[in-house]
């Protein structure tokens, strides 16, 4: 899903949630985006290049490319996920935080083409390793 729809969902159910979080619902807002902080990083490492405007376009013609490659994006795992179901029970704003990244997810599951991504670093390393192994 492109960066300017998760802008607009993440505005659209922040005000939904405000009676319910209050200010929190703007770290909600903020977090419903700002996960795909982990784009920028996969560009930055693969290109060396730290334009923000060069990584949108890229990710783009990445998401359009019909080669089997998958790609992880970090904050887009399960094991990220379960630190931050851990550490909501301890603090309010990691539980906005989690909120923001869930609705994020949600609407990564229903809009995008989420067969190219590896939603968990332990299946991504062991599909390295084969990978390296010929198996």
């Amino acid at each position: 899903m492109l960066p300017q729809w998760h802008l607009l969902v993440g505005a659209i159910f922040s005000l939904l949630l405000w009676p319910i979080f209050g200010f929190g619902s703007f770290v909600i807002f903020a977090a419903s985006f700002l996960v795909d902080f982990d784009h920028y990083l996969f560009y930055v490492k693969r290109t060396k290049n730290c334009s923000p405007f060069k990584s949108y376009y890229f990710m783009k013609k990445l998401a359009k490319n019909k080669r089997k490659e998958r790609y992880l994006f970090v904050f887009h795992t399960m094991e990220i996920w379960l630190l931050l179901i851990a550490a909501s029970f301890y603090s309010r704003f990691v539980f906005l935080i989690f909120i923001g990244v869930i609705l994020h997810m949600l609407f990564d599951f229903i809009f995008s083409n989420s067969n190219k991504r590896v939603f968990s670093l332990i299946a991504f390393l062991n599909h390295r390793m084969r990978k390296k192994q010929n198996i």
